[in-house]
């Protein structure tokens, strides 16, 4: 065997070659980081849901004249509907919803009557800044959640 030669134009040192401290890897920083973004994700994610889902909502509770509208094509795609009993689902649920407006609307009295009883029963118990809160919020939740009487007025059949 022979010796490598050791070459001249390379400087030859006689201290030790420091050692390569290995770069320690946070990975715990990196899943909280994940962790954080999917967390991010998920709220952003139920805050635009919940946005949609009430708007639907109060869109069908505001405006009960296009319930059949919006329900007959759907039925039409999920059943997988023929033109001929596309028809009959549609006279149907025509048929139908006007009889649930009818029946909502003789119901409406009813509801209105208990709603105003308990506004009374309560203004009677509050003082004057207790029952200005309580008239603005009950008279916003009142006008989100029954402005049907007046729509349902509008649908009535011509007599």
């Amino acid at each position: 065997m022979t010796t490598p030669e050791l070459k001249p134009d390379l400087p030859v040192s006689s201290e030790p070659i420091p050692k390569v401290i290995p770069v320690r890897r946070r990975r715990w920083v990196t899943w909280l980081l994940l962790l954080a973004i999917f967390a991010a994700g998920v709220v952003t994610g139920g805050g635009l849901t919940t946005v949609v889902v009430r708007r639907a909502i109060f869109n069908f509770v505001h405006h009960p004249e296009k319930i059949p509208d919006r329900l007959v094509p759907m039925l039409k795609q999920s059943l997988k509907l023929d033109d001929e009993q596309l028809q009959r689902v549609n006279s149907i649920v025509r048929q139908r919803h006007q009889k649930l407006l009818q029946i909502r609307q003789e119901s409406i009295p009813r509801i209105q009557s208990e709603l105003d009883q308990l506004d009374q029963e309560l203004s009677d118990v509050l003082n004057e800044d207790q029952k200005r809160k309580w008239k603005s919020r009950f008279g916003h939740v009142r006008q989100m959640w029954f402005p049907m009487s007046s729509a349902v007025d509008e649908l009535k059949p011509a007599e």
